[in-house]
């Protein structure tokens, strides 16, 4: 009940931008409340001992590909229309939902 009143107060009397700065405090207390107080069990501090060891297993081509795939997909979304979608005569747009959809 409070929220969307104060929420209003706020932002009549400051800006719109003290909307967001006013959950800092908070999520700093909040933050360092739980960094304080919750810890891990025995078990799962052995195991991230045990992982820190062993060398770093990541996977850099599915990572790759990924990006290769949102990158087709997004340059396709902004500049499909300005490109003429499927009837572009450089066949970009062919080209990259191609890409995408390999």
């Amino acid at each position: 009940m409070v929220g969307p009143t104060l929420g209003g107060y706020i932002t009549d009397e400051y800006s719109w931008r003290w909307i967001f700065y006013i959950n800092l405090p908070a999520g700093g207390l909040a933050l360092f409340l739980c960094w304080l107080m919750v810890q891990d069990p025995e078990y799962l501090r052995e195991h991230r001992k045990e992982l820190k060891k062993q060398p770093l297993n990541f996977d850099f081509i599915g990572l790759s590909l990924l990006v290769l795939t949102i990158v087709c997909w997004e340059v396709v979304l902004s500049k499909g229309q300005e490109w003429d979608w499927l009837s572009d005569a450089f066949g970009r747009v062919q080209v990259l939902l191609a890409i995408f959809f390999i």
